[in-house]
């Protein structure tokens, strides 16, 4: 049997290495979203997607910043895995604060009920406002069986009481 080099071991253990290497490089870059582009970039794509225009240089700059904080929270908690079984990502209000979102799609604000409609109020003639019946009532109603409740809508800024 012939005998093989050492150096013809040599290189084939180095380029097995280097295909290794190469591969292992993908990978990591691959658990990082869009490394290489700049945030400015990845802003321009997001403005495109979602048809944001804003008034200034100066307003998209300072949408641009918010931007970027959103979606270094969201890189960051997408790379930190964990037990969790979702991952996060941009959307149409990736550009607001969190103070900014709250006021403009959070609008609900609570007041508590009139007297009269609270638990256990008495009438003028000192009867309960809700007096019980004799209606059978059963131990449990699933209303999505009946049909009464629909799919999950985004209602914007509705604000109905």
């Amino acid at each position: 049997m012939a005998r093989v080099p050492v150096y013809r071991h040599l290189r084939v253990a180095l380029l097995a290495l280097l295909v290794v290497a190469v591969a292992a490089a993908a990978a990591a870059r691959g658990d990082q979203p869009r490394r290489g582009h700049s945030m400015a970039a990845r802003h321009e794509r997001w403005m495109a997607r979602f048809g944001r225009a804003y008034a200034d240089a100066a307003e998209k700059a300072r949408r641009m910043e918010v931007f970027a904080a959103n979606a270094e929270r969201v890189d960051a908690a997408n790379r930190a895995g964990g037990d969790r079984t979702y991952t996060l990502g941009l959307n149409q209000f990736s550009d607001l604060t969190d103070d900014e979102f709250a006021r403009a799609h959070l609008g609900y604000s609570w007041a508590p009920p009139p007297p009269s409609h609270r638990h256990g109020h008495r009438a003028e003639n000192g009867t309960a406002a809700a007096a019980a019946d004799d209606t059978d009532v059963p131990d449990s109603l699933d209303w999505r069986v009946r049909g009464a409740v629909t799919e999950v809508k985004n209602q914007r800024s509705c604000v109905s009481n």
